[in-house]
This record gives structure tokens, sequence and C-alpha cells, in this order.
């Protein structure tokens, strides 16, 4: 073997010992962002965890007489007249609880939004705003908070219609002969 031919199967040997060290070097930056992402991933459901624990804080009493001398700062201010009259206290302490969740499920949305898992899962996601949608308090912090929260606003206002529109389905849906006969009929 030539001095040259030496040279170069050093080079070759050489040039893969420095390929090999940089398929090493890649696979080890793969294996950080990797373990970085789960790292951020945890991250972000710890946040999440403790927004949800957050919601079942007490709502109280100096909570709720604050939103009477500022009701500007969570509803509309001549829906307050109502609450009062309508369930005092506890309508109120009702409103503020839901103003929290309303809040927790529009960061919940913006998670899914963005391909992100929701914390219990997006079925659980969809059945609770489906089961809320409904509630005449959770419209009015609706109504009044979803000017702040602009892409859950279209995702509750979606989820109402569907809802509505499967009421309408399941009324349509009833036939006769699951009516009892005289059903209605007022006797005297």
């Amino acid at each position: 073997m030539t001095i040259t031919e030496q040279l170069m199967t050093y080079q070759t040997i050489i040039m893969a010992f420095q390929a090999v060290v940089v398929l090493f070097g890649l696979a080890f930056t793969v294996l950080t962002l990797m373990n970085a992402n789960k790292a951020i991933t945890a991250n972000t459901f710890s946040t999440r965890f403790n927004m949800y624990s957050w919601l079942f804080g007490p709502v109280t009493n100096e909570t709720i007489q604050l939103l009477k001398v500022f009701p500007q700062d969570m509803m509309d201010p001549d829906k307050l007249p109502d609450y009062e009259v309508d369930g005092g206290d506890d309508k109120i302490r009702k409103y503020i609880y839901l103003s929290k969740v309303y809040a927790y499920l529009a960061f919940t949305d913006s998670m899914v939004q963005r391909d992100l898992p929701a914390t219990f899962g997006k079925d659980w996601f969809n059945e609770w705003l489906k089961e809320l949608v409904t509630d005449d308090v959770f419209s009015d912090v609706h109504g009044y908070l979803g000017r702040f929260y602009k892409d859950f606003k279209k995702t509750v206002d979606k989820k109402k219609r569907e809802v509505v529109a499967a009421k309408m389905h399941e009324f349509k849906t009833v036939s006769p002969g699951a009516i009892p006969k005289g059903a209605g009929e007022h006797q005297i």
C-alpha cells in the first residue's frame, strides 16, 4: 500500500469517526429536546391543574360585597338588581363561581385550539360545556365575559347551537305512539 493510499484510508477512518460523533451529537440533541418538551408539557399540565383547583375555592361574602360595589368588573350592572331580588347572595355566588369556570374553560379552549391536550380530556371539556350552555346564569356570564374571550365566545355559541339543535331533533323524533292516549286532555 502506498503512502497516498494509507493517507486516504486514515482520512476515511477519521471522516467515519467524525460522522459517528456528529450522529451521537444529533441523537443527544434530539433526546434533550424530547425531554425538554416533556418538561414543558408537565409544567403546562401543572398550571392547568392549579387553575382548576382555584375554581373550587370558596366564593366569600367579601367577594359578593365587592361585586355589589363594583358590578361592572364582573357583570352587566343592569343585571345586578335582578340577581339581588331573584336569588339574593346565593345567585350572586353562583354567578361569581361560573365566572371562574368561564375563565378556566376559556383557558382550556385556548389549549385545545392549539392542539394541546385538555387537562381532563376533550370529551370532558365538551360535556361540561354542553351542560353549562343551557344554564341561565352561565348565559349571563357568557353575555358579559364573552367580549373578553372572543375565541371562546365562538366555541360557546357553537356548542349552544348544537345543544339547541339536538333538543329540537329530540322533540321532533318523538313518535305519536310514544304519547299515552288522553295525555294533555283536561278532565273536568
